[in-house]
């Protein structure tokens, strides 16, 4: 299994403007929530309802790390959404060159603006899920503030700026570009990785790693008998992946056991680099009730009910 979502994916880090609507604050809403955004998880995939331009309501992948939301370029047409800018990514053979455009999103009461859209195809997207895919939002919806995440209700709440959110119970961490945490995996052969994860709802894999502190001629020691995979990055090129199991992920003082775990080969994206081992995906995430806390840069994680029915994941 791949994470195809890695192909249209960037990380630039782009200005966005965020805009949200007017609610009535006086019906006492529980913990001050602002918007609760039902969704489904629909192949590994979370998925919401978004309103394009006060206009077309359509399904939309929901992915935490995206810097920028993206729209499927047919549906765009469709809205008469034009580029009016241009984002370059660099690739090996030269320059990939994505079209922006500006809209405006509307998910419940929440409204939010921004200029920095990608344009793009989610063909691929739609094929997968087997539903039409015409975007695909991620911390444009919880920028500057705090958001939960529950896994056994399929909600997602965004809390007014000065709320506090109960915590009680969950573990805390300090957050990395907003979205990443330490956490450790251990290899097959007994290696320790310790360092920053990136919370990816985006990958329909337990667990992806980077190819950094990776030997390529030792991968079975890594991660057992393995697969071959292809990803394509964020410039279309096709990458080998190797998939297999780790001996287990530890986050906190929560030990999941043998998850499923890509090694990647990308030499683009944040894979590439030093500062983040891997991504933790969505069906480890789902195990989680899971608050972001985008004001203070922390996250906080709690197991819930999915975790405890499967066995072969144990709480330290």
């Amino acid at each position: 299994m791949t994470n195809w979502l890695t192909k249209i994916r960037t990380f630039s880090t782009i200005s966005v403007l965020i805009i949200f609507a007017f609610f009535d604050s006086c019906k006492n809403k529980p913990e001050s929530i602002f918007v609760t955004i039902p969704f489904k998880i629909i192949k590994n995939q979370m998925v919401i309802k978004v309103v394009t331009n006060e206009s077309d309501t359509s399904n939309f992948i929901f992915d935490i790390p995206n810097e920028n939301a993206h729209l499927d370029t047919v549906f765009a047409h469709k809205m008469g959404i034009m580029p009016y800018s241009e984002l370059r990514v660099r690739c090996s053979n030269g320059e990939r060159i994505l079209p922006i455009s500006k809209s405006l999103f509307g998910i419940n009461n929440l409204q939010l603006f921004t200029d920095t859209v990608i344009l793009t195809s989610l063909q691929y997207a739609s094929k997968i899920l087997g539903i039409k895919i015409n975007g695909i939002i991620g911390r444009d919806i919880f920028k500057n503030r705090i958001m939960k995440i529950d896994f056994v209700n399929n909600t997602i709440k965004i809390f007014n700026l000065n709320a506090e959110p109960d915590n009680k119970g969950y573990q805390v961490f300090s957050s990395s570009r907003g979205t990443a945490i330490i956490a450790e995996s251990t290899l097959q052969n007994g290696i320790v990785l310790w360092g920053k994860y990136i919370l990816d709802s985006g990958s329909n894999i337990d667990l992806t790693l980077s190819p950094i502190q990776m030997d390529s001629t030792i991968i079975k020691q890594y991660i057992g008998n393995y697969k071959i995979s292809y990803l394509k990055d964020a410039c279309g090129s096709r990458k080998k992946a190797y998939d297999g199991k780790i001996s287990s992920l530890k986050i906190g003082k929560t030990v999941i056991d043998s998850p499923n775990t890509l090694i990647s080969t990308t030499d683009k994206g944040v894979l590439a680099h030093n500062d983040y081992i891997g991504f933790i995906g969505l069906p480890v995430l789902q195990y989680f009730d899971i608050i972001i806390d985008d004001i203070h840069s922390k996250i906080y994680l709690k197991v819930n009910k999915r975790y405890k029915t499967v066995r072969h994941r144990s709480v330290f």
